[in-house]
């Protein structure tokens, strides 16, 4: 499934789900910048393991502070400053 975006005001949402697990990144407007955060949830096969009955299921979080809206696409147009892009958080979160 590719990755869904919804925005309201003053938060920014994305989500995707594969293989069965669902990741998403919530961005929420401050005063001085964004909180980003990352939800990873789902059921979690070991590779090569049988699917129902290894399967553990995982539900993580992370939160940060940002400068810029990682999911805003004009953000991005800043030329001096690197930005952090959608494939950037999803680096990230693959990283959990």
């Amino acid at each position: 499934m590719h990755g869904m975006m919804n925005q309201t005001e003053g938060v920014s949402r994305m989500s995707e789900t594969i293989d069965g697990i669902t990741k998403e990144v919530n961005v929420e407007e401050i005063e001085n910048g964004f909180i980003v955060s990352i939800h990873k949830y789902g059921m979690k096969t070991p590779e090569g393991g049988c699917s129902e009955c290894d399967a553990e299921y995982m539900d993580e979080t992370k939160k940060f502070y940002s400068k810029e809206n990682p999911l805003n696409k004009e953000a991005q147009k800043e030329e001096e400053e690197r930005e952090m892009t959608r494939e950037d958080v999803f680096a990230i979160i693959d990283m959990l």
